[in-house]
């Protein structure tokens, strides 16, 4: 197993880091296994099978290890030698050569630690691996990614990764890279450093390769539907994300974009059916659209698919893409078999025949031809010798549309370059050709083949809804939980989980223990709104009591602040009217001494003032006359107590003083 992880990361750095090649990677390699198999002369069978032993590279083509061998005879190189058509080994090169990685490359301990940790997350499935299944797993995950670059190259390589699939595992391990990505962690990048090493080995093996470089200036990219849905965000938002940069490469290399018109119709035909279907609950997932039943796996309302109607315009004008109507037949052009291609296609949809075709499978089937047999009349009678002058080329998320397109049975005209190609393989040539302008998509693409290992088959979702059919009919289960399991998002999610995606592993309890679940979950909700309910009714009682305790704390703070205020205040008051009464006394003592001086000095001196003022003037002398009877008339009423006595007027030049002296000191 390290050393298939080391040959993988050694063609990765040598082709992206060291900017070798691809052959040249290989040459190293080859002198090991000459060493250790000790093949002299060369017999290419000995080569190609000490590469799989060695390193784990079995998809080397017969024709890729000429190649390389042929490389290794040259002048330059000088490692074989060619005489009397063998090739034999120049020893003393022979040493020279080495593969290794960079001495701080931790590739080996990373893969290793990765194996580890998804085992360890097996254990939350119902069938769980080990790590030596695991690391098996992870090779064959790469290996899968990458089959699209061998459709129709070697055969015994291809089928050998069909059939040893473990859908229960890659399930597991897709679910693994995307929980890792969302926290961060770097899995997506480990596994995407091996897979370029295997884009490269099976670039190797792809003949013409070569015929794949150039712009695609004069090349038009006819978008399938299913590709379309992830151009609107239909099918997960990674698959939008890997959809988009791929198209950003094609239009940066000067492609053009269109839609055959009956795709295009499709299209605005599954919205609407699927629009209405969400808004009724109107629907059989078993006869359901692909678009459909994406949006029901992804949760999409009837408002959101309405928002992706209203999309479509702004995807066309965004990207360019013009409605391609039926092409012309060419002179002397005869159309391909489309009876057999029909036949192979079937036969690959139901794997030999093993089921029925899906309602919507057929009507796709349809389009399919249609699209596959416009594209080679656009490339007319010529022979395609490369990628640049291939004039059309459908571009697919569907594998099996890609390889039966390419089919030699259906047509007589064979072209180097496919009439349909995958996202994947297209995405793999662009980065052999500008490995530096296009990393960003080989990760992108990684995640979004990740997620599409999670969603759930169609096969998976006949089984189940034909077992619940027939339970309902044999009223094992109720009308309501019958509706629970075909219409709620839970039970698909529950049912991937159960079986990982695995046909094989839905058994007669399968439905039973979704049901279980889901009532069980509908228990805890309640229970759980039950508490939330509880919670929060605790919460704003305690709220209330903190509150209340607040509020209390703070008004006695402000009685007590409003307390002191009027304490301050009847102090300040008191001693305001100490300094009122001290004045009031001392300006009632003064203005009644005053008084009590004048009277006296009247009184005393009443005689001797009137002489001196007789005779001189009569006024005066009748001034005083009249004070001298007013005093008189005074001292009478007040002995007869008519007027206020002088204690009483005492008092209220008291009483005057201090309110006049109180007024001005407080302010009113």
């Amino acid at each position: 197993m390290n050393e298939s992880i080391f040959s993988l990361a050694y063609l990765q750095y040598t082709y992206e880091v060291l900017h070798k090649d691809i052959l040249d990677p290989y040459i190293p390699m080859f002198c090991r296994c000459i060493l250790e198999k000790s093949i002299n002369p060369i017999g290419i069978k000995e080569i190609k099978e000490a590469m799989a032993s060695i390193y784990g590279i079995s998809n080397l083509t017969y024709g890729a290890v000429q190649v390389i061998c042929d490389r290794m005879a040259t002048s330059k190189v000088g490692i074989l030698e060619k005489k009397d058509g063998m090739l034999y080994v120049n020893k003393e090169k022979l040493y020279t050569q080495q593969a290794e990685l960079r001495k701080d490359d931790s590739i080996i301990e990373d893969f290793d630690r990765l194996a580890s940790n998804i085992s360890n997350y097996s254990q939350n499935f119902p069938k769980t691996f080990d790590k030596k299944e695991v690391e098996d797993g992870l090779m064959h995950f790469i290996d899968y990614h990458g089959i699209d670059l061998l459709c129709g190259q070697e055969k015994e390589v291809f089928h050998k990764i069909l059939k040893n699939e473990d859908k229960r595992l890659a399930y597991v391990i897709s679910r693994y890279v995307i929980d890792d990505k969302d926290k961060g962690g770097n899995a997506v990048d480990l596994l995407n450093r091996l897979a370029k090493g295997n884009t490269i080995s099976n670039l190797v093996s792809l003949s013409g390769h070569s015929n794949y470089a150039g712009n695609l200036q004069n090349v038009t990219i006819v978008i399938d539907t299913p590709f379309f849905y992830n151009l609107l965000g239909a099918n997960c938002d990674s698959n939008r994300d890997a959809a988009e940069e791929l198209m950003s490469i094609l239009k940066r290399n000067g492609a053009h974009f269109s839609m055959y018109q009956h795709n295009l119709h499709e299209v605005y035909s599954a919205l609407e059916d699927a629009i209405q279907r969400l808004r009724t609950h109107n629907y059989d997932l078993r006869k359901s659209s692909r678009l459909l039943k994406m949006a029901i796996s992804e949760g999409f309302s009837s408002i959101q698919m309405d928002a992706m109607r209203t999309n479509v315009d702004e995807i066309l004008r965004k990207w360019d893409i013009k409605e391609e109507l039926v092409p012309d037949v060419p002179n002397g052009y005869v159309d391909i078999d489309v009876q057999t291609l029909k036949e192979i296609i079937e036969e690959a949809y139901t794997k030999n025949h093993t089921r029925d075709l899906f309602h919507h499978e057929i009507n796709m089937i349809e389009k399919d031809i249609d699209s596959i047999c416009f594209t080679y009349r656009i490339r007319g009678n010529s022979i395609v010798e490369n990628l640049k002058g291939c004039k059309a080329l459908i571009l697919t998320t569907n594998k099996i549309i890609a390889a039966t397109s390419n089919d030699e049975r259906i047509n007589r005209t064979k072209h180097k370059i496919p009439v349909c190609a995958t996202d994947i393989f297209l995405s793999c040539i662009l980065w052999s050709n500008y490995p530096e302008k296009n990393d960003s998509l080989n990760k992108k693409l990684l995640i979004s083949e990740c997620y599409n290992n999670i969603l759930i088959d169609d096969t998976l979702i006949t089984k189940f809804y034909e077992d619940i059919k027939a339970k309902k009919l044999a009223r094992n289960i109720s009308e309501s939980q019958y509706m629970e399991l075909t219409t709620s998002r839970l039970a698909i999610s529950l049912l991937s989980e159960k079986t990982q995606n695995d046909i094989e592993a839905y058994t007669d309890r399968t439905s039973a223990e979704i049901l279980a679940i889901i009532e069980q979950e509908h228990k805890d909700e309640v229970e759980r709104v039950r508490k939330e309910g509880e919670e929060k009714v605790n919460a704003f009682r305690e709220q209330s009591e903190e509150k209340e305790t607040r509020l209390l704390a703070e008004h006695k703070i402000a009685l007590d602040t409003k307390d002191n205020q009027i304490c301050n205040l009847q102090d300040q008051i008191k001693n305001v009217e100490k300094r009122c009464e001290s004045i009031a006394i001392c300006v009632s003592h003064i203005f009644s001494g005053l008084v009590t001086l004048v009277l006296l000095f009247l009184f005393w001196n009443k005689g001797n003032l009137v002489h001196l003022f007789e005779g001189n003037c009569k006024l005066l002398n009748w001034w005083w006359i009249g004070i001298d009877g007013l005093l008189t008339v005074w001292a009478v009423l007040n002995w007869l107590g008519w007027i206020p006595k002088y204690v009483d007027l005492k008092a209220r030049i008291w009483k005057y003083t201090f309110k006049i002296c109180k007024r001005v000191l407080l302010g009113n």
